[in-house]
């Protein structure tokens, strides 16, 4: 038991992952944005997908 105790504190902290940076800067965008997305029955993968095609970057676009 003791093994997994030392093998557990040379893990990096959760902090330290990109994925969770990533996942944390994405909470207050989201708390922002789903009220809006909401109004006009879009979710935040729906609002994406038309950034995205408006933006032209669709791979079907570019064919």
């Amino acid at each position: 038991m003791g093994n997994v105790v030392v093998a557990a504190e040379r893990l990096p902290k959760l902090e330290d992952y990109l994925c969770f940076a990533v996942y944390s800067a994405n909470l207050p965008l989201h708390r922002l944005l789903k009220p809006l997305l909401d109004e006009v029955g879009l979710t935040y993968p729906q609002y994406l997908v038309l950034i995205a095609l408006y933006l032209g970057r669709s791979p079907e676009m570019n064919s």
